[in-house]
């Protein structure tokens, strides 16, 4: 696994980033697909880099990171760059996903094939396969989908995994709560934690518990 160095980037903007990855993310695309699916928004760069300052010592050689509603595929792009791990963009809305597709191309025509996968799918379709380590989820639908990929997790043979709640919705935060599977491993606060509580980054720790 690639070895982060969190000050090699301090000075990047969202720009350079997509510039370095070789992919357009940043533009404003207003999208609808339906009433429980929310608008497009990429995550900012630095924020994942935050992110990963806390959380690197978790990822190896054989992580699968699953990015829920991956719109422009920003986040598996970046991740599987900085950490060389697999990933895996969802993406319901066809018109971001034929863009994301678009920047999965332009990225590996700069770095080479990649082990990066993007589907145009409802989240609820997706079948688990037991390798997931990490689930990404910024506010993409509403907590009743959330609900739907929770309880396939639940059902699936994954053992454990990472749920990354970036601006994590209180109905998320309260639905897993509920749940004995998971636990909160951190909190990140973010740039203006201070002023708005919602900035901030939760991770739980998702555990199997074994069916007799």
């Amino acid at each position: 696994m690639n070895k982060l160095n969190n000050k090699q980037y301090e000075t990047y903007t969202d720009l350079d980033f997509d510039r370095y990855l070789n992919i357009e993310t940043i533009p404003y695309i207003e999208t609808f697909t339906n009433h429980h699916s929310n608008r497009y928004e990429p995550t900012p760069y630095q924020d994942v880099l935050q992110l990963l300052s806390v959380t690197q010592q978790d990822y190896h050689d054989y992580s699968l990171l699953v990015d829920f509603g991956s719109g422009l595929m920003r986040i598996p792009i970046f991740m599987h760059n900085m950490l060389g791990i697999d990933t895996i963009g969802i993406e319901l809305n066809k018109q971001l996903y034929l863009r994301g597709l678009n920047n999965l191309k332009q990225y590996e025509l700069l770095n080479g094939k990649s082990n990066i996968q993007s589907f145009n799918m409802n989240a609820t379709e997706y079948k688990f396969k037991g390798a997931e380590t990490h689930l990404f989820f910024f506010n993409p639908f509403s907590v009743f989908i959330f609900q739907k990929v929770i309880a396939h997790l639940i059902d699936s043979s994954v053992t454990q995994c990472d749920i990354i709640l970036y601006y994590a919705k209180p109905e998320y935060e309260m639905y897993l709560s509920d749940l004995p599977q998971f636990k909160l491993k951190y909190t990140i606060p973010l740039t203006h934690y201070k002023d708005d509580p919602s900035e901030k980054i939760n991770i739980y720790t998702f555990t199997q518990i074994h069916k007799d």
